[in-house]
């Protein structure tokens, strides 16, 4: 099957007891050498590169991955249950019902490469597993393609089962034109999460498809899309996004298609930034709601995409700036589908990063903006509402939540806030490289059991749980990511 926009609609109109007989028959035999290679670390950050066919490249990732999935495994039944309110087996039927049969009927390539990562990890794990340890052979069996798959949905499925909660997830920006220093485009984000969820968005992973174009992201173990969406393609497409916070529709699977497979489908065969828009918006299902930051470098011109369910808003700039905090830009928008009232709040995290981003980007930095002023703006720790620098907190840029106290923000300390920063410009795209640091945009360090000792004895109670999984975030430096290869 050629996989390209015309057969966008042919692949919705297949039924799935046609699709998946003939996704089982291509899937294929493990090649040697392996169609992949696991590249140096760099500051925490984990490079891996993949090629060749949809299975043959996810067999490479799962098995090259192998000790990240083993750490997926450890916890996504937690996060299921602290971000979801379910358990894993109940999160995993529902994405049975609502997500399998879409991923299989509509992305027939996405499930072969699925597939492929679930095959690669089992055979790892078993190879791993000279003491035929029987447990952690059941383990990794129970690992399947339908697992995965609900892996991939965490982020899609939230509103499903938390409508109207708040996730303040995310600060970038994307700037071109007369508002940088050489006319470059320039953009900057940094990824807000628990800290568990952090243990595992450190992976920089390199696809190069048999079909479509070649691109780079930051991503999970396990994930074909993004997921902190960040990516960089060699058709010289750059994008990021921030999460609309307090949406109040549930997705609609029966008008759309999960986020993550519009977006791998936009990445891997979009030609310009008017195809990202139209892939995201056309099948959109409302499931996960964000600020999209696109960015052409051939064409110097940026787009701003946003997606609720029913309004979206889309504006293009060849100069000028976009940017997200996590409060729809877009009034309607706003008014229509989320519960936000904070837009110039200062007091509160999404209103307070509005007001600073528009005082770093059109006043401090107006017409300057380069690399090194974006890694600063990233990781910047001016609390607008108490009009100080701090040490970071929930309504800063680099957002510091274990930080947070009643008295200073009305919120009690937990562990979130930011767990990366990327920055990229044109000359960094053409060769398919950014600068990135892992953990604290600023370079900070978090330690759990330093945490803990600050709290109260009803404090540590709550996040008895969450500690079981928790581990430091190490002090890291801003590093060149460029996983060269000759595929």
């Amino acid at each position: 099957m050629n996989y390209n926009l015309e057969n966008y609609e042919k692949c919705h109109r297949q039924s799935l007891k046609q699709i998946v007989p003939e996704v089982v028959r291509l899937k294929e035999k493990p090649n040697t050498p392996l169609q992949g290679k696991r590249c140096k670390s760099k500051q925490g950050w984990v490079c891996v590169h993949v090629y060749g066919t949809p299975y043959m490249r996810g067999y490479a990732h799962g098995t090259l991955l192998q000790p990240e999935l083993d750490t997926v495994q450890e916890i996504f039944p937690y996060l299921a249950k602290q971000d979801l309110g379910v358990s894993l087996n109940t999160f995993v039927k529902q994405c049975q019902k609502e997500i399998i049969p879409i991923v299989c009927v509509q992305y027939p390539e996405i499930y072969q490469e699925l597939l492929g990562i679930a095959d690669g990890y089992k055979a790892a794990s078993k190879k791993l597993q000279k003491d035929k340890d029987e447990a952690k052979n059941e383990k990794a069996d129970d690992f399947s393609v339908e697992k995965l798959i609900a892996w991939n949905s965490l982020l899609s499925m939230f509103t499903h089962y938390n409508p109207a909660s708040r996730e303040d997830r995310c600060s970038a920006f994307i700037a071109c034109g007369d508002a940088t220093e050489d006319g470059d485009l320039i953009m900057a984000h940094n990824s807000h999460s628990d800290y568990v969820f952090a243990r595992v968005s450190n992976i920089i992973l390199k696809i190069t498809p048999k079909k479509g174009h070649a691109f780079i992201m930051q991503c999970c173990p396990g994930y074909v899309a993004s997921g902190m969406d960040w990516f960089v393609t060699s058709q010289g497409i750059i994008g990021c996004e921030t999460t609309i916070g307090g949406f109040l529709k549930k997705p609609e699977f029966k008008k759309g298609t999960p986020y993550f497979c519009r977006i791998r489908y936009a990445m891997q065969y979009g030609e310009t930034i008017d195809d990202y828009a139209k892939i995201m918006r056309e099948k959109n299902a409302g499931d996960y709601p964000c600020s999209w930051l696109f960015g052409d470098i051939h064409k110097k011109e940026i787009m701003l995409c946003e997606l609720g369910l029913d309004y979206t808003n889309i504006e293009k700039k060849k100069t000028g700036i976009f940017y997200g905090m996590n409060s729809a830009m877009d009034e309607t928008l706003r008014k229509e589908e989320t519960n936000d009232l904070t837009h110039w709040r200062t007091s509160t995290t999404s209103g307070a990063r509005n007001v600073r981003f528009h005082k770093l980007l059109y006043e401090t930095f107006q017409n300057k903006l380069n690399i090194q002023n974006a890694k600063q703006i990233i990781s910047d720790h001016y609390d607008v509402f108490l009009d100080k620098n701090t040490q970071g907190n929930s309504r800063t840029l680099c957002k510091h939540s274990e930080n947070d106290s009643k008295k200073t923000t009305g919120r009690p300390p937990r562990p979130f806030g930011a767990i990366d920063g990327k920055v990229i410009n044109s000359a960094m795209a053409k060769k398919m490289s950014f600068v990135g640091i892992f953990g604290k945009s600023c370079g900070g360090s978090f330690h759990p059991k330093a945490f803990l000792r600050t709290h109260t004895r009803k404090q540590k109670r709550k996040f008895k749980r969450m500690t079981q999984h928790l581990r430091p975030i190490p002090s890291y430096k801003w590093v060149n990511i460029d996983i060269k290869t000759d595929k």
